[in-house]
């Protein structure tokens, strides 16, 4: 049987959906603690959707290289493990980078904040 050109193509693009699929979406909507969840990763990025109540803390965490996105109002106090405080205000639509560290985040809003942060993996 011979197949004409368009079905070949067809069933070639279908392979590749398939191949990219398995390749590319490792992860999606999982949840980690305290308010965290991942909603992608694969062997390049991890995109995290943060959520913090009113003074709430997250423990300590150590990040990678990161894109970060607010998607709501914050007053947040980053702590670095040395004791190094700094107190940051963001509007919804903020974005800025950071470098690989390890540091503590209070929400000091009186609302819950909320961040996306893409954490580059190489």
């Amino acid at each position: 049987m011979r197949y004409n050109g368009s079905i070949r193509r067809d069933c070639y693009r279908v392979q590749l959906l398939r191949t990219v699929s398995a390749k590319t979406i490792m992860t999606t909507s999982t949840k980690t603690s305290g308010g965290e969840k991942i909603e992608f990763e694969n062997d390049r990025v991890r995109v995290i959707r943060v959520k913090l109540g009113h003074r709430e803390k997250h423990p300590v965490r150590a990040r990678g290289d990161r894109v970060l996105i607010w998607l709501t109002k914050a007053h947040e106090q980053r702590t670095e493990p040395n004791g190094k405080k700094e107190e940051i205000r963001r509007k919804p639509g903020e974005v800025a980078w950071r470098t690989a560290s390890q540091h503590q985040i209070e929400n000091l809003e009186e609302k819950e904040v909320e961040v996306i942060i893409v954490e580059l993996k190489k």
